[in-house]
């Protein structure tokens, strides 16, 4: 009788045991759906937000290039640019070109190379924040080309200067313009003073 006992309160145990371990195994299922499930929508939204991300540079991107603008970005830390294809294009550098502040300034024409240098000198030691500068490129084909860029620093946790980031543009066509409008207003001052010169002599001035 007492064997009989035991044996009901051995199954009883196992019975009430297997119960326990049903329950928690379903509890862990549920747990483990509903994780799931979270790390589905969250890989959902995380997919979402890059596809607009990724829309909006598009965009940007095809707004740069419409207005001829090339973008750049300088890490102060590692002397690295980032040069897109369009600001490649603007530099004359190539797809596979090295690109950095070393090489950016290799591009830039003898006479204006030391004011480049020292404006971006003065953003990376925090004197500004702000870039706006006009020079000129001597390209490996001989050509001249005049470039206008604008930026403004970056500030990392310690407050100094992170990097630079801004655009350019090929402003060559209004340069030429202007030159030409320069050319146009002397020569037409030169004339002004022939003509007042002729009028004195001739006792009308």
């Amino acid at each position: 009788a007492q064997h009989y006992a035991l044996m009901q309160l051995f199954l009883g145990v196992s019975s009430l045991l297997v119960l326990v371990v049903g329950v928690i195994v379903r509890q862990n299922r549920e747990a483990l759906t509903r994780l799931q499930a979270a790390n589905d929508a969250l890989e959902a939204r995380v997919a979402e937000r890059t596809a607009s991300l990724s829309a909006s540079e598009r965009r940007l991107r095809l707004a740069q290039e419409a207005a001829g603008l090339g973008a750049w970005e300088h890490d102060f830390a590692t002397g690295l640019s980032v040069w897109p294809p369009r600001t490649r294009a603007l530099l004359g550098a190539g797809a596979d070109d090295p690109s950095s502040l070393v090489d950016l300034l290799a591009r830039i024409h003898p006479e204006d190379r030391e004011a480049v240098r020292s404006a971006l000198a003065r953003l990376r030691a925090g004197g500004t924040d702000t870039y706006h500068l006009e020079y000129r490129l001597a390209l490996p084909s001989g050509e001249e080309r005049w470039i206008e860029s604008q930026g403004r620093a970056e500030f990392g946790a310690d407050g100094a200067p992170a990097r630079a980031w801004g655009v350019m543009r090929d402003v060559t066509g209004r340069k030429a313009a202007e030159k030409a409008l320069a050319r146009a207003a002397a020569l037409l001052e030169r004339e002004r003073e022939r003509l007042a010169l002729a009028l004195r002599a001739g006792g009308l001035g």
